[in-house]
């Protein structure tokens, strides 16, 4: 996850970012975008797959963006950014960051 949230592992060239985290990035759709069945129930995905891949692209661009490249910084810019912000606009990456700070 750290791939994916840290701004300081990204390319300063554009095409670095496209390739950039796409490993970490599959393998945490196929651990948080499926159904996990427990002994007693079946749990829901934590994420929705299909729009976080759909969002990484362009995500990766607004983390190059950020003036503080720091991971807490990312963590908390998403974790408590306003609503109408990023929250609503890649609510998924809210989601692993909220992971990755338990």
């Amino acid at each position: 996850m750290d791939n994916i949230l840290n701004p300081t592992f990204l390319d300063r060239l554009s095409s670095g970012i496209v390739s950039h985290g796409v490993n970490a990035h599959s393998h945490i759709i196929g651990h948080y975008g499926h159904e996990c069945k427990g002994k007693l129930r079946t749990f829901p995905p934590l994420i929705n797959s299909e729009c976080m891949e759909q969002d990484f692209i362009e995500f990766k661009s607004l983390l190059k963006s950020l003036p503080d490249k720091s991971l807490q910084a990312v963590w908390k810019y998403l974790l408590t950014a306003p609503l109408q912000d990023i929250q609503l606009i890649y609510p998924d990456f809210g989601t692993i960051a909220g992971i990755m700070m338990t």
